[in-house]
């Protein structure tokens, strides 16, 4: 009778230490994938306000050829002399819902500060896309084309927004991401009073 209470003594407590043991192994998982999750959000967050912070000392060339719908060519010299301007780059082969997402923001910002402070510089290889684009863009936006990279964040594949100073230094450079819309509200709520 011992020997029989002993083996049930035993194994209900290697159950108890395997069920108790597979717990602990499913809590730390599910503690792991939070506590990572979490790291995410803090990297995004900390990214978004990275972008929007950081003011480097990077500057466009004053020989870029800027086309405007009608193909004259303006300097960049020219385009700055009215004060600085919000730019939004992009090219024809971005994602095009994340460009037109960003056009509306452009638009909507544009409607708020003033249509001459915004300008959108798009890289159009095939000139009859670039005039498409009037036809398709119910915004008015200042929509020029710029083949010619402008700076090194052209290489990134991504469409981008920056304030340009009329000394042609890129500031508050911003990547949206149209999974996080937020982002991309705060950044032009941010830079707003910049122009106002």
């Amino acid at each position: 009778m011992n020997k029989f209470l002993i083996s049930i003594l035993v194994v209900t407590c290697i159950v108890l230490s395997i069920s108790l043991f597979s717990q602990k192994i499913r809590i730390d998982y599910f503690a792991e994938k939070a506590s990572n999750a979490y790291s995410q959000v803090k990297v995004i967050e900390q990214d978004y306000w990275y972008t929007i912070k950081y003011d480097n000392s990077h500057r466009i060339g004053s020989d870029i050829i800027i086309r405007d719908r009608n193909d004259n060519i303006l300097s960049t010299v020219d385009v700055m002399s009215a004060g600085k301007k919000l730019i939004v780059r992009y090219s024809e082969l971005n994602c095009n819902s994340c460009v037109d997402s960003l056009l509306q923001y452009a638009s909507n910002f544009a409607k708020e500060v003033g249509d001459d402070n915004v300008m959108v510089w798009a890289s159009y290889s095939n000139i009859r896309n670039f005039h498409l684009l009037f036809r398709l863009n119910k915004a008015k936006l200042n929509i020029c084309n710029v083949n010619s990279q402008i700076s090194e964040y052209d290489q990134i594949d991504n469409p981008y927004v920056f304030i340009l100073d009329e000394d042609l230094t890129i500031r508050r450079l911003f990547f949206p991401h149209k999974e996080l819309p937020d982002n991309t509200k705060k950044y032009f709520n941010t830079i707003k009073s910049e122009f106002l």
